[in-house]
């Protein structure tokens, strides 16, 4: 049995600190997925981080580990139940992903893990963060008009950057993250708001400074 890791860890991404070409001083976590047998930038985060470019390099890195932490469980997910479907898969899976986080992975009981992911368990506090980070970013991209229209009655399993972005908005409509919704905070639901409403090409507001080395990336 592989060792248990004191936090959640990747195995189907990777994050790593980049500079976007042609822009001074921005440095963003890169969030790579791997698709078939390549590995993929997930562009849309890179709009996303240059959308609000003063907020803090540990902010952006919240967000790229939410993104990527969900991929990783859909990707192991549909590798252990592939024939699973119901009509409220999106709400089952986003719900069973955000009880992985809390409850861990592991089965202690039979020491295994079907999903191989080997998480322990996170606080509250932590899987809060983690499912407010990516529920900010969905909204953002459907404001954008990043998201493609799908019909609510097409069954389309996370696969790669558009699948994931799809999934995750139809699991947004659905209120699948009602789940935890009694740990929202005031500041979270008026930053939820206040991203369904914006108009503003980007976002100014705030210092945010990061440290490390960087690559650069086309944007």
């Amino acid at each position: 049995m592989a060792r248990a890791q004191q936090s959640a860890v990747a195995k189907h991404h990777v994050v790593v600190i980049q500079q976007i070409t042609g822009i001074t001083d921005l440095k963003i976590p890169a969030l790579y997925i791997k698709v078939g047998d390549q590995t993929m930038l997930v562009h849309s985060l890179v709009d996303y981080f240059m959308a609000y470019p003063t907020r803090s390099l540990n902010w952006k890195r919240k967000v790229s580990r939410a993104l990527g932490l969900f991929y990783d469980f859909c990707i192991s997910y549909n590798l252990v139940y592939r024939s699973s479907k119901t009509f409220n898969f999106h709400k089952r899976l986003i719900r069973k992903f955000a009880l992985a986080l809390h409850k861990g992975t592991i089965d202690v009981d039979e020491h295994n893990d079907k999903l191989s992911l080997y998480w322990p368990p996170a606080s509250m506090e932590s899987t809060k963060s983690i499912l407010s980070a990516l529920q900010t970013f969905i909204d953002w991209c459907e404001v954008e008009g990043i998201i493609e229209q799908q019909s609510s009655n097409l069954l389309t399993r996370p696969s790669d950057e558009r699948t994931t972005l799809r999934f995750l908005n139809q699991a947004v409509k659905a209120k699948a993250f009602m789940f935890l919704s009694h740990t929202v905070t005031a500041s979270e639901l008026a930053q939820g708001i206040a991203n369904r409403q914006a108009n503003k090409i980007i976002e100014l507001g705030g210092v945010g400074k990061g440290s490390g080395e960087v690559k650069k990336i086309p944007c």
